[in-house]
C-alpha cells in the first residue's frame, strides 16, 4: 500500500533530498530522488514551488539547466523536521541523491565528443576521463568511420571508463 504524505511532510522531504545531495541539484533531477519515495510528482512540483515562494531554496539557470539551492535556513528545517518522515523514505530519497550525485560528477569527469561528418561520413571521437581533482588522467582521439559508429564509441566510453582505462594501461605495460 503506498503512503500518504501531507503537504508540509513533502516540503520536509524535498528539503531533505535537497540536502541530502549537497545542497544543491537541478530541479528535474530533484523531483526524481524525492520522487523515488513513492510521492506523486504533481504534488511534489506544487510542494516545490510553494518551497520557492517561502525562500528555503532559491533558484539559479546554468546553461538550460534550474539548479535549486537550499537555504541556511532550510537546513535547519530539515534537521528539525526530518523525523516526522519515515526512516524508510528517508533512506530511499538518501539512496536517490547519492546516485544522482553520482551519475553528476561522473558526467562531469567523463567526457566524450564526436566531430562532425567530413565529406566522406568519418568522424573523430575525443574522450576524455578526468581524476576526483579534475586533472587530465586519459585523453583519446580515435577515429570512426561513420557517425553512428563515433557515437556508439562514445556511449561504450560513457558507460565504462574505468575498464577503457585499465586496458589502454594494460596494453601499455
Amino acid at each position: 500500500m503506498p503512503l500518504s504524505f501531507t503537504e508540509e511532510e513533502i516540503k520536509i522531504l524535498i528539503l531533505f533530498a535537497l540536502k541530502s545531495a549537497g545542497g544543491i541539484l537541478e530541479t528535474e533531477t530533484l523531483c526524481d530522488v524525492v520522487a523515488s519515495g513513492d510521492v506523486n510528482y504533481i504534488d511534489i512540483k506544487t510542494a516545490l514551488a510553494e518551497i520557492i515562494k517561502l525562500g528555503l531554496a532559491q533558484t539559479y539557470e546554468d546553461n538550460e539547466n534550474i539548479l535549486l539551492v537550499i537555504s541556511p535556513d532550510a537546513e535547519l528545517v530539515v534537521r528539525e523536521l526530518k523525523n516526522k518522515i519515515p526512516i524508510t523514505v528517508r533512506e530511499k530519497v538518501a539512496a536517490a541523491a547519492s546516485v544522482a550525485i553520482s551519475k553528476i560528477k561522473r558526467d562531469i569527469l567523463v567526457k566524450a565528443k564526436i566531430s562532425k561528418p567530413d565529406e566522406k561520413g568519418c568522424c573523430v571521437v575525443t574522450t576524455e576521463l578526468l581524476n576526483d581533482d579534475e586533472s587530465l588522467l586519459l585523453k583519446m582521439e580515435i577515429f570512426a568511420p561513420t557517425e553512428l559508429q563515433g557515437e556508439m564509441m562514445a556511449k561504450k566510453f560513457r558507460e565504462n571508463p574505468s575498464e577503457v582505462y585499465e586496458k589502454v594501461i594494460a596494453a601499455l605495460q
